[in-house]
């Protein structure tokens, strides 16, 4: 261990009183470890400004991108400008939790003028995605016209890509949620 540090089961150690990383001294000791801290994915600036013709996109013609999480066979994209543009023709991206609950899927799709659905959104730890805009995403979703999250699910299950209930669904609603 050293100062601040305990040890584990297996004689692993984990320390962390005074910052946020701080490496344990002494033999045996691990890799730095951190807890307490609220950490979140990010968009960097010159990515966001690099792209901000996506998000100017006001032509959108599909209800949900094609490209589906876990769903290889959608994986198509040869390159990033593919891959923000089928966002950007969309009105929602699918997105959920894979290995945990951040991920740079998030907010690729709000760079792409697109909103995240979000299956699972209503089970995302208080302390978990610290700067991604849950209750602005929740309320998109919960728009006139948008299938709910048993639909999305089920039909996801089956390989199919949802559709809105056009005549319900509000446009300009929507713009003005996205533009938040």
């Amino acid at each position: 261990g050293g100062p601040g540090c305990e040890t584990l089961p297996g004689g692993a150690a984990r320390c962390c009183p005074d910052s946020i990383w701080k490496e344990c001294e002494g033999e045996g000791s691990g890799p730095p470890c951190m807890y307490g801290q609220r950490l979140s994915f990010a968009i960097p600036k010159a990515k966001w400004e690099e792209t901000r013709e996506l998000r100017r996109v006001n032509y959108k013609h599909t209800s949900f991108a094609p490209m589906l999480p876990g769903e290889r066979v959608t994986y198509i994209y040869d390159n990033e400008s593919e891959y923000y543009g089928q966002y950007s023709t969309a009105f929602f991206g699918v997105t959920m939790k894979k290995w945990g609950w951040d991920c740079m899927r998030h907010y690729e799709i709000i760079l792409s003028g697109c909103i995240p659905y979000f299956l699972g959104i209503d089970d995302i730890p208080e302390d978990a995605l610290a700067s991604f805009p849950k209750d602005i995403v929740r309320r998109a979703m919960h728009l006139p016209g948008v299938p709910n999250e048993l639909l999305v699910w089920t039909l996801l299950e089956r390989g199919d890509i949802p559709d809105f209930k056009w005549k319900d669904f509000n446009i300009k609603e929507y713009n003005a949620i996205r533009d938040e």
